[in-house]
């Protein structure tokens, strides 16, 4: 088991000197300690009910940015030790799915569970401040999927074992909870994907009192949860012939979405190697794919060291299966340190890169194997693209990832900088994948540098027959960052977005993100992103960098670019045209931005709409020629369009 997941009081400490080539952030930093705390006992024990869908009138309206939705809240802030589940589902008709872990009766929190709302393609069905739990008992770390031909499936972990909560019609009726459980009350952190009707669930053991003692089980079930064949299997290629029981932990293992029958996982332990376990018969049988082999497969730090430090996976990651059947994952790594026996080890918390991968690549290799994820030893990952994230972000560039070299990193029991990870096929030749990571930009508390989302893209490129990260895709101008191979020179750093960089999030801590989208042939932006946001850097669940509870919002955000970076506006309005002067009517909108009233300039007479960043109208108005004026009640991105004749303007208009 790792020690961040142990319930014992030993810590874990940063230490020893770090090497570099060229410095990219400053000795004293690298340098810095960083201390776990005890943690609880996550197993879904019984408690008390309470009703099942609490109401909570101390909230106010929906307070929202024209971008996002808010989708729920809860005070309880643990959604995931690392690795990110499948909670949200969008189905071909733009409906979803979401789900999340619950609840808002600190401290004991009975009524925790499987908070759940749905999304009707325009709206929630729910009032945010309503949204509770499914089940009807105390449960947690839900994951859904679609249920038969038109229902919905949530599978968690409560006192009961692993269970299937269901109901027949998505978004309306019942829930109720299908007989048998998958299994028994030891297993917790379920995972669910479904694939043409076939429901696969994978789960983890760990025994609290023999940290030599885990594993992950299989179970699948073709009649809708009434039987499970298998049921509770540890697949060979994983278990204790090839590794360790110590070697997955919580959340270590992913779901990629199945596609065109295939089905996939990985596994993405400190302790082993990165693994990818693959069907294509609908899990009858597997392959094994290993892009990173660990030096020692069979490592057991209660009783063994290394010679080096080494940088392996830290839990954060995801997997993406393409129209082509071929695997594509992303994942964190960290640099850690086995330097004595005993069940416990040192990690180095301001370090870590994000790397993209899949089948046709090269795997991760290197002389010494050590450091075989070790981007300043492997220069090489830069230029065929897999890495896509070096370090961090240098907002002031100063040459230094932080501030002034005093900010912290808060607390998740993700380690590293990389928290946490999430990627899907957004067009058949892209990947948009969204990191959590500390922004030196926003410091909280005078002391936490605070997490936000951001965003990437890697795409296929025909001409080099590669996949890498799309530098042309959608690029901060504020963003700058360090050359990895420069000598740390000052660069822009393209192709990535800081998604939280409005003035609504300045002081929120934004985590786990994870997106749904449907694969789109066209360069429009199809994708959304839930993720939670508190006004505190840490986890109260810990106590450690947060020790009160305090609200924590789960939002939606809509893309409103598409991949060129230009607005993503209605169909009958996109178009290059729009974004060509030359082209377009001389019209002038402002203020901009504006409290709410704004002057439209146009000489000709025109049809004017108002849109907001989801293409649906809130004004309209005949424009007989010179001024009109319109006022946008809330705050929000609007795009003002102008017809006359053949001609159109568009102008982007921001309300605060």
């Amino acid at each position: 088991m790792k020690k961040m997941l142990l319930l014992v009081s030993v810590c874990l400490i940063a230490f020893s000197t770090f090497a570099q080539k060229s410095v990219r952030v400053s000795k004293d930093i690298l340098n810095q300690t960083k201390q776990t705390s005890v943690v609880q006992d996550l197993r879904g024990d019984q408690a008390p009910l309470l009703p099942v869908n609490p109401a909570r009138s101390q909230k106010a309206p929906n307070d929202r940015s024209a971008e996002e939705f808010t989708v729920g809240y809860t005070y309880y802030d643990l959604q995931s030790n690392s690795a990110l589940s499948s909670r949200f589902f969008r189905y071909d008709d733009g409906c979803i799915g979401a789900t999340w872990t619950g609840g808002i009766a600190v401290t004991a929190f009975a009524d925790r569970g499987s908070f759940y709302n749905y999304w009707t393609g325009t709206e929630f069905a729910t009032a945010p401040e309503d949204a509770g739990r499914v089940e009807g008992y105390r449960a947690g770390w839900p994951s859904y999927a679609p249920f038969g031909e038109t229902g919905e499936a949530v599978v968690s972990h409560g006192g009961t074992g692993v269970t299937l909560t269901t109901r027949e019609v998505r978004g309306e009726g019942a829930w109720t909870v299908t007989t048998p459980t998958i299994s028994s009350g030891d297993n917790t952190w379920p995972r669910m994907v479904n694939n043409n009707g076939t429901i696969h669930v994978l789960e983890g053991f760990q025994d609290n009192g023999n940290t030599s003692n885990n594993a992950v089980f299989y179970s699948r079930s073709t009649d809708n949860g009434a039987t499970w064949n298998p049921q509770g299997v540890q697949l060979e290629e994983i278990g204790p012939t090839y590794y360790t029981t110590m070697a997955f932990s919580a959340d270590d293992y992913i779901w990629a979405e199945p596609n065109n029958g295939v089905i996939a996982f990985a596994l993405l332990s400190n302790l082993s190697d990165l693994i990818i376990m693959k069907s294509t018969d609908d899990g009858d049988t597997w392959e094994k794919i290993i892009p990173w082999e660990h030096p020692y497969p069979m490592f057991d730090y209660n009783t063994m060291t290394m010679p080096d430090s080494l940088w392996a996976p830290n839990g954060a990651g995801s997997l993406v299966i393409d129209d082509n059947g071929m695997c594509h994952i992303a994942f964190g790594v960290c640099r850690y340190l086995f330097a004595e026996t005993g069940g416990t080890y040192s990690y180095f918390p301001v370090t870590g890169y994000a790397y993209y991968w899949n089948e046709d690549m090269d795997n991760f290799t290197n002389e010494n194997q050590y450091k075989a994820l070790d981007a300043e030893s492997n220069e090489q990952y830069f230029e065929d693209g897999r890495l896509i994230l070096p370090w961090g972000f240098d907002f002031d560039g100063d040459g230094d990832w932080y501030l002034d070299g005093t900010e912290s990193i808060p607390y998740y029991r993700s380690l590293g900088m990389i928290k946490f990870l999430t990627m899907t096929q957004a067009a058949p030749d892209r990947m948009i994948l969204a990191l959590s990571i500390p922004d030196e930009s926003n410091v909280i508390m005078d002391t936490y540098a605070s997490l936000k989302i951001f965003l990437c893209s890697c795409k296929y490129f025909v001409d080099e027959d590669a996949w890498r990260l799309d530098t042309d895709w959608v690029t901060d101008p504020n963003m700058v960052s360090y050359d990895l191979y420069n000598s740390g020179a000052q660069t822009n750093n393209p192709g990535w977005f800081r998604m939280n960089a409005g003035y609504l999030h300045a002081y929120d801590e934004c985590a786990y993100p994870q997106i749904v989208a449907q694969p789109d042939e066209t360069v429009n932006g199809n994708f959304y992103v839930f993720y939670q946001a508190d006004a505190q850097p840490g986890l109260a669940l810990d106590g450690n960098t947060q020790t009160d509870y305090v609200e924590n919002t789960y939002y939606m955000w809509v893309n409103t670019r598409n991949m060129d970076g230009n607005p993503n506006l209605p169909e009958i309005h996109v178009g290059v045209e729009e974004f060509n002067a030359a082209a377009t009517l001389n019209m002038s909108v402002y203020p901009n931005p504006t409290s709410g009233n704004i002057t439209i300039n146009l000489e000709e007479a025109a049809n004017i709409t108002v849109y907001n960043v989801l293409g649906q109208i809130v004004k309209t108005a005949n424009h007989a020629g010179g001024i009109t004026n319109i006022n946008l009640d809330n705050a929000g991105v609007y795009f003002v369009v102008a017809e006359a004749a053949t001609q159109t303007a568009t102008q982007k208009v921001i309300v605060r």
